[in-house]
């Protein structure tokens, strides 16, 4: 399998889910399986998937009883995926270029130790350290090869709620030697559209901040890997 695309989908099945199935399976003239990780959704997610994909192949539904964020379900997610490459993306997206993918899988073969996504955020407050603002790839939409996540982790654990994740990931792949760079796509994000009502933003944010900075006072002490990856805060 030359790649895997892992989306979470956490109720909102009506005005986001649906639509978005459609404009994932655009994608085209590449080998690729699509893993849907229903993250603790009540509104009949995994009911609906798990019937419209039923007995197709390369399509695998997944189901959590709870709620465990963006960093777990899509770890979870992981679990399951077969590809040399991974592609995290958020069910909220327009896909404007059937062969985004391809592209992508193309550009990354000629890159290695190299991290792609279609956005960077440069100006996150949230995402400061040490006096400066950290840029990173914005967590929408982020590809990664199979190498990466199988030696340094993928989204840590150590992470409760939402938001950041993205950063730390970023922070952590240049501390062990890897690279994460631009690549432009023909992608829409319509911009948190699951998880706008589902969650208090200002409080979640808050505790991803701290959590973050506990994480950056780890790393800095030059933790092995796996030390790192176990840390709790």
């Amino acid at each position: 399998m030359k790649a895997s695309i892992i989306t979470l989908c956490w109720n909102h099945l009506e005005d986001v889910t649906i639509p978005f199935i459609p404009e994932i399976l655009k994608t085209q003239d590449i080998e690729y399986e699509l893993i849907f990780v229903d993250n603790g959704s009540e509104d009949g997610t995994y009911d609906y998937l798990s019937k419209k994909f039923w007995g197709t192949p390369n399509v695998t539904v997944l189901k959590l009883n709870e709620n465990r964020g963006w960093s777990g379900g899509n770890n979870y997610g992981f679990e399951y995926a077969k590809g040399d490459y991974v592609c995290f993306i958020n069910n909220d997206v327009i896909i404007d270029d059937p062969l985004w993918l391809k592209k992508m899988v193309d550009y990354a073969e000629t890159k290695p130790k190299t991290i792609l996504g279609p956005e960077i955020v440069s100006d996150q407050p949230a995402a400061m350290w040490e006096d400066k603002i950290l840029p990173y790839l914005n967590g929408w939409c982020v590809f990664s090869p199979r190498e990466f996540m199988e030696q340094y982790g993928c989204f840590h654990k150590a992470f409760n709620t939402p938001y950041l994740e993205d950063v730390e990931f970023c922070v952590r792949l240049e501390k062990y030697g890897w690279n994460w760079e631009l690549f432009p796509l023909g992608i829409r994000h319509l911009g948190a559209r699951s998880t706008y009502d589902q969650i208090d933003m200002w409080g979640n944010a808050n505790a991803s901040r701290q959590t973050f900075i506990k994480l950056m006072d780890k790393l800095a002490t030059n933790p092995s890997i796996e030390e790192y990856l176990n840390y709790r805060v």
